[in-house]
């Protein structure tokens, strides 16, 4: 049991990159309909110049992204991979998880590993600095000592995937959870990538530059999803995929004890 408590720490880690994440205003562009046709030509190349300057200074935008999602109180996520996972200690690889996490006061959580060749569920839930886990041998809940706020220290670096992005440009319009959200592309260091994602640092490193994609929701800016593209240690697939999608932000949510 020890082996996946520590599992448990590590994932929990890399969870809280989800209230690390932010959004970042609109603007609204208005026009005077009474003006004259002169004025209008004028509004329109007014507003045509500063959309090309909201398109050309992404990264104000998403730092100022990353700045409101760190104010958030709860926030529901879903983590994923496509070929592959993330080896999270020997022998141990998280393959999906889904929560809802309340700034650090409440947790809940499910895990899909796999360990030793086998699959493993696991639920989690936290609430005012206790935790319980259900065994993975008999699915039985037993109690753990936990406060979230010790494991807040890991996840201060999460905004950086954000602001540090290289170079990023404006993609496609796409939907996620059914609602239509902007996309923006670029790299970042697989160096922050793994801390970020709790790849243990002894961990067989790629190193280089990874492909990123994070999408701001169309009717208010959240940032709805991230995703890394690419292997950051060795033994990843050349096409894996690593997501975390984002919804219900600062929606109340409970956690009961079992």
């Amino acid at each position: 049991m020890r082996s996946f408590r520590i599992s448990f720490l590590t994932i929990i880690g890399l969870l809280l990159v989800c209230v690390s994440l932010a959004c970042g205003d609109d603007e609204v562009a208005t026009i005077d309909t009474t003006a004259t046709e002169t004025a209008t030509e004028t509004a329109t190349e007014t507003a045509t110049a500063t959309a090309v300057v909201k398109e050309v200074d992404l990264p104000t935008r998403l730092d100022a992204a990353a700045s409101m999602h760190e104010e958030n109180t709860s926030v529901h996520f879903r983590i994923e991979h496509e070929n592959g996972g993330t080896e999270v200690i020997p022998d141990t690889v998280m393959i999906s998880s889904e929560g809802a996490v309340r700034g650090t006061e409440a947790l809940s959580l499910r895990i899909v590993a796999e360990s030793f060749g086998f699959r493993v569920n696991l639920q989690v839930r936290v609430l005012e600095g206790t935790a319980w886990l259900t065994n993975p041998l008999t699915n039985q809940w037993e109690e753990e000592d936990l406060a979230i706020d010790a494991l807040f220290a890991g996840s201060q670096a999460t905004p950086q995937i954000i602001r540090q992005i290289i170079d990023p440009v404006l993609a496609d319009i796409e939907q996620i959870r059914d609602e239509e959200a902007q996309r923006i592309t670029g790299t970042i260091s697989s160096d922050l990538a793994v801390k970020i994602w709790g790849i243990p640092a002894e961990s067989d490193l790629v190193g280089g530059d990874v492909e990123v994609s994070v999408w701001l929701r169309n009717s208010d800016d959240r940032i709805v999803q991230l995703q890394i593209d690419g292997p950051l240690v060795a033994v990843d697939a050349d096409n894996i995929v690593r997501r975390i999608t984002f919804w219900d932000f600062d929606v109340p949510f409970e956690v009961e004890a079992p």
